[in-house]
């Protein structure tokens, strides 16, 4: 799945941002620069 590609590539689990509400089809994952 794409979410492991991100992982490889330093991106971390997050809450949700914005207006978005938790979802269980959802991942949220930030990157810090």
């Amino acid at each position: 799945p794409a979410h492991r590609l991100y992982e490889k590539h330093g991106f971390a689990y997050c809450e949700p941002f914005g207006d978005y509400q938790p979802d269980p089809n959802s991942r949220f994952m930030t990157l810090a620069l």
